[in-house]
């Protein structure tokens, strides 16, 4: 059959099957054919007032073999194939050409047939037996081949449904045009599950979708802390893939040890570039249940691919003993789905040429888009960022006893010495942020009066500091932790209000040691509060800050960590995700900001300050480079700090990595008892006096604040990695800074940068 005949015999076929399933369809009057699907109720996303399903469009013709024309826009053609369920989209003006199945991907003799399907799959499903144990299976093999697959024309696309007919469960998936490119949606209920033996555990949405194959030339970034990529054919196969849960581990699921020093994916994007075409992938809805996957060519696997993975079902390892006392583990699952209307995932293809920076700066504008940035930033803006300790519960002897009690660290008189010290060494533009600072330190109960501590100077210590700073015209922010129970108290009680975990145990935190990761026993633990009562907690906590004089609040924990409660009260990360950003808005709205720290996507919305941005990944064996895609997200729009400059192994590799990253410095510091903290909660503070350090910041913080007021409220245009440890990093007015991060002086253009150093553009230059 011709190519031609094959599109005739699939439009004949959709129509029949859309007249069977009692849907409206337009036809033409000249030949009966397909003018345009009907409206899919189910469909979520608008393809835009640019789409358009037109038979007599020469774009219709252009369709390849085994795929059919589905519809188009002004820049785009979408085709789909109804025998194997692969999405294709065209650009018009014969650029890039994007597919959901990579090309030539059966003519590996070597790969196994399994292999092969695997790579003509657009949907991979986890399910688990009635033993527990979880398999995945591709759709192509086990779907497709098994007459399980359907599809059917909806406005703006196809709709898809997938059918796994020996687990009996149904995932319906919508794939639609838009201006970006493709969107493309698992509407969650309406799933089926028929066979009570196997659940749904989670699935991967078009996990071969702008693949690059062993001789194609290009890269995979993934969000892992600033960002990183990961160069196709890298060789680096043999030390395995990656995998980042989006937002952390939900820290309500069991954790045996500590997770190492890995940082946090906290953009849910992702995205690769393959030859001269380039794609970001934004997950619009259920973020908080993903996982960005990506892999690299092998002797195994033919294709470079990122994609996600929707977790439908969590699970973990719970304990038990037997009849005989035998310890055994059984894997326990969630038992209800999350409560979610669908799983979403927009795909921006970019303009041809197109780098991680673009990725970065399209991901910048779909937020300001979505209203889910702010601009906060003004010309010139470049604050020095001063992190103070207030107090720490320690061990002291009261009449011969040892007694754990609050101590102070930095008092609050402390903190107005060191301002005014950083002040008088030509510091005049800073931010702090104290964490803390209210009564009970760091251990307390949720902290819901947000009342000063007694120990710090009380109300009126705060009171005068609070004045100092108004007139300084520094902003401070009060961190204030809502999530972690370290005492109960009234309302907020360790027995009653904690969050579960799977096994319906209390989710009891604990500090791990740094030499062997192991649990800390001596160390206190904590509880987390049930997501159901953080909001009124935050709401109580903001109508208390109003008055406490600072700028605003500082909100560590809600932003950076997101858990469930697995009980019949408690909810999972999506809903908890809603009740925090009730709670952000609440904190917000009790003074003029909100400083967030390291924030992942969804506090976003509420930020006026970042502060301890990552500037690196992970540094995983598969990566072969950090990159600042956070960063270039946020310059211009939101001022940010890097971690602290005198918590890194070298001083002045921060400070290189300030310019890079346009980051502001950070240092955190406290004022007394330092050799109080060994022993505590707060051991990291070990090189934290800032005695040692107001000298070294001030210079560092003078040598570079020129510079980047200069290019405070810019945008970054260009990030270049010219060889190893060698950047640079270009600003939209065309100011530029390199960076050397090695041991040698660089010739680069007719520019020496020296060992260790920088050279920038500008006046100052």
């Amino acid at each position: 059959m011709n190519s031609r005949l094959k599109r005739a015999f699939h439009r004949a076929a959709a129509v029949l099957l859309l007249l069977c399933l009692g849907v409206g369809v337009l036809l033409s009057p000249a030949d009966g054919a397909l003018s345009a699907p009907s409206p899919s109720a189910a469909a979520a996303v608008d393809p835009g007032a640019g789409w358009r399903f037109d038979e007599a469009s020469p774009l219709a013709e252009t369709a390849e073999e085994g795929y059919s024309y589905a519809g188009e826009n002004d820049r785009w053609g979408m085709f789909f194939n109804y025998e194997t369920g692969a999405v294709l989209i065209a650009e018009k003006d014969g650029g890039p050409v994007w597919r959901s199945t990579p090309e030539r991907y059966d003519e590996d003799e070597e790969l196994a047939n399994s292999v092969k399907m695997t790579y003509d799959s657009q949907l991979l499903m986890k399910y688990a037996d009635q033993s527990a144990n979880i398999y995945e299976l591709s759709s192509h093999a086990y779907s497709v081949r098994q007459d399980g697959f359907r599809a059917e024309p909806i406005r703006g696309g196809v709709r898809a449904v997938y059918t796994f007919p020996k687990q009996g469960i149904t995932i319906p998936v919508e794939y639609v045009l838009t201006e970006d490119g493709l969107s493309a949606r698992v509407p969650l209920a309406e799933i089926t599950e028929a066979d009570d033996r196997y659940q749904l555990t989670g699935f991967s949405l078009l996990p071969y979708f702008g693949a690059g194959g062993r001789e194609d030339e290009g890269y995979l970034v993934v969000p892992d802390g600033s960002g990183a990529l990961i160069e196709f054919n890298n060789g680096k196969a043999a030390y395995g893939d990656y995998s980042q849960y989006l937002y952390g581990r939900d820290t309500a699921v069991e954790q045996k040890a500590a997770g190492g020093s890995e940082e946090t994916a906290l953009l849910p994007v992702y995205g690769v570039r393959n030859g001269d075409a380039s794609m970001l992938a934004v997950i619009r809805s259920g973020a908080s249940r993903s996982i960005i996957n990506a892999k690299v060519s092998s002797a195994k696997n033919a294709f470079n691919t990122v994609y996600s993975e929707f977790v439908y079902r969590d699970s973990t390892m719970a304990s038990f003993n037997d009849k005989a006392w035998n310890k055994k583990e059984v894997r326990v699952f969630e038992e209800d789905p999350p409560a979610l209307e669908e799983y979403a995932v927009t795909y921006c293809l970019l303009d041809s040429g197109g780098t991680y920076v673009d990725m970065a700066r399209r991901y910048r504008e779909y937020l300001l888009e979505e209203g889910a940035l702010t601009p906060a930033v003004q010309p010139g803006d470049y604050p020095l960022c001063v992190n103070l300790y207030g107090s720490v519960v320690a061990m002291k002897h009261i009449l011969g006893f040892p007694v754990d009690a609050e101590t102070p660290l930095t008092t609050y008189e402390d903190a107005r010495g060191i301002l005014e010290s950083l002040r008088e060494a030509g510091v005049e533009d800073m931010t702090l942020k104290y964490s803390a600072w209210l009564n009970g330190g760091p251990e307390g109960a949720i902290p819901i009066d947000a009342r000063p501590s007694g120990v710090l100077g009380g109300r009126k210590g705060l009171a005068a500091l609070a004045d100092y700073m108004a007139q300084a015209g520094i902003d401070s922010y009060g961190d204030v932790n809502l999530t972690d129970m370290y005492k109960s108290r009234l309302g907020y009680l360790k027995s009653f209000d904690s969050a579960k975990m799977l096994n319906q145990s209390p989710a009891v935190q604990y500090s791990y040691k740094r030499s062997t990761g192991q649990q800390d026993e001596e160390a206190a633990a904590w509880n987390l509060l049930n997501p159901l009562k953080v909001a009124s907690a935050a709401q109580k906590a903001a109508e208390k800050l109003k008055g406490s004089g600072l700028t605003g609040a500082a909100a560590d924990t809600l932003c950076r960590k997101l858990y469930s409660s697995f009980n019949e009260e408690g909810m999972d990360r999506v809903s908890a995700e809603r009740l925090w950003a009730q709670s952000l808005e609440a904190l917000r709205s009790a003074g003029d900001g909100l400083l967030c720290d390291a924030p992942n996507a969804y506090a976003l919305p509420y930020a006026t300050f970042v502060s301890s941005l990552p500037a690196q990944s992970s540094g995983y064996a598969v990566e072969d480079a950090s990159i600042p895609f956070y960063q270039i997200v946020l310059h211009g729009v939101l001022p940010y700090s890097m971690p602290s400059a005198n918590q890194t192994s070298d001083h002045r590799v921060a400070v290189l990595r300030a310019l890079e990253t346009g980051s502001s410095l950070q240092y955190t510091w406290i004022a007394r008892n330092i050799d109080k903290v060994r022993d505590t909660s707060l051991n990291v503070l070990y090189s934290a006096d800032a005695a040692d350090w107001l000298d070294a910041a001030a210079d560092a913080y003078g040598e570079i604040r020129g510079f980047m007021e200069q290019v405070a409220d810019q945008g970054i245009a260009n990030h270049e990695i010219l060889r190893k440890d060698l950047v640079r990093t270009t600003y939209d007015n065309g100011m530029w800074v390199l960076v050397n991060y090695t041991d040698e002086a660089v010739r680069v253009e007719d520019v020496t940068v020296e060992a260790r150093g920088y050279v920038f553009s500008g006046p100052d230059a």
